[in-house]
């Protein structure tokens, strides 16, 4: 017998039925729209940006939801937890885009699969380890995103998706940015510190990516290969975190597969920020 509560309200078999054989079709019919939408994208777009960008609106009209009411294009950004800290640190946290973690999660897993990989056989990766790669992960991307807005806070003033930026938008000055980027980077020396000789040159390395990324974005094409350089670069540092040496043979197919991540995903994010 089913089971049922007294709050919920069973369909009768033949309703029931009829249900399943809806869903059935509808599934059915969305399989054949994915794989004629496929073929046409294919046919239709030969260049592989284009193609991309074709298949992230097919996927974000197929997820998205009804417009809300129509707002200024001056209108205040949306409220973040940010907000309920003192008014005097929201610009640096902002700067920093501690409410958004992702590129947080993006920098620590390369770490992560680094120092798993050279964990012995039958052990678990050291969970210390971990925390120092999950501190510095949030540290170091924060670094980077104060980097990139002070190369880009000429052009971001007349950007409508960057203009309320905190150096865009004048909420920090240039000279306070720097001070901050100072303290972050203070902070992330701190971390680096805990770890072998050989870790602290490997990491520290990865500044000079971490410094010229921004730049790519105006010189080059694919600024999304140099991107994966500087975001996979943790997979070195988790490896030579355990073993105090990089064995290359082994590790560089895992930056390799890494980069090759990072060239996919961003692919997608500019593609669907493309108008």
């Amino acid at each position: 017998m089913p089971l049922s509560h007294p709050g919920n309200k069973l369909q009768k078999p033949a309703q029931l039925e009829a249900t399943t054989a809806d869903m059935t079709k509808r599934l059915v019919d969305d399989s054949n729209d994915s794989l004629a939408f496929l073929t046409v994208a294919g046919d239709r777009f030969p260049s592989i940006f284009e193609s991309v960008q074709f298949v992230s609106r097919h996927f974000q009209r197929c997820l998205s939801v009804p417009p809300g009411p129509p707002c200024s294009r001056d209108a205040a950004p949306p409220a973040s937890w940010i907000d309920r800290f003192p008014t005097s640190w929201q610009p640096y946290m902002h700067l920093a885009r501690v409410d958004k973690p992702v590129g947080s999660w993006l920098l620590f897993w390369p770490c992560a699969w680094g120092e798993a990989m050279a964990t012995a056989p039958g052990h678990l990766p050291d969970p210390q380890l971990l925390a120092l790669f999950a501190v510095g992960s949030i540290v170091m991307r924060g670094a980077g995103c104060t980097v990139n807005d002070l190369w880009d806070r000429d052009f971001d003033k007349h950007v409508e998706r960057t203009k309320t930026r905190p150096l865009a938008s004048g909420a920090l000055s240039t000279r306070q940015a720097v001070g901050f980027l100072a303290a972050q980077l203070g902070v992330g020396l701190g971390i680096l510190l805990q770890m072998n000789n050989f870790t602290i040159g490997l990491a520290a390395s990865s500044l000079a990516l971490v410094g010229t990324y921004p730049l790519m974005k105006r010189f080059t094409w694919f600024p999304q290969a140099f991107l994966g350089l500087t975001f996979n670069w943790g997979a070195l540092v988790g490896w030579s975190g355990v073993t105090g040496s990089l064995a290359l043979p082994v590790v560089a197919p895992l930056y390799v597969a890494g980069i090759s991540w990072t060239l996919m995903y961003d692919t997608i994010l500019c593609a669907s920020r493309y108008k």
